[in-house]
């Protein structure tokens, strides 16, 4: 038996919390203009790939065909990438994760998010010193 307040995710989204809903979230990003994004994904990286997909030694592959044919694979819906640079996997995500966290938030009604940043080295330390306030925060 599930302890209170577990839930277990499935990777359906939760039609009732759906952001594609209209009533959900009037607003959010349509499939069409998605899929718009990934077409000029594909196009900048085309553009900016030196090199042929052809095994040719004068010619070598170029350093984004991988992620070319990837990506043009989810473009024609042959299946899903899953590739966080592609407009149309990243929505049918975020789709899934907000709708599975408000069916959370509706069943148990408190919940608690932890966020874990990893102390960054010195030499990527902003120049500027946070306050005693904010320092206070972010310490534990």
């Amino acid at each position: 038996m599930p302890k209170k307040g577990s839930y277990r995710m499935t990777r359906k989204i939760v039609e009732k919390y759906d952001l594609a809903d209209p009533n959900v979230w009037p607003d959010f990003e349509t499939e069409d203009f998605a899929r718009k994004g990934l077409s000029e994904v594909i196009r900048v990286l085309e553009e900016h790939n030196i090199g042929d997909e052809d095994d040719d030694l004068l010619d070598p592959p170029g350093p984004y065909d991988q992620a070319i044919k990837k990506l043009k694979s989810c473009s024609k819906g042959e299946r899903d990438c899953q590739s966080p640079a592609c407009p149309v996997c990243v929505r049918t995500f975020r789709r899934w994760a907000v709708s599975h966290g408000l069916k959370v938030m509706e069943k148990d009604k408190k919940v608690l998010f932890v966020t874990f940043v990893p102390e960054p080295p010195k030499k990527f330390l902003l120049p500027y010193k946070f306050d005693a306030k904010v320092q206070n925060r972010v310490q534990f």
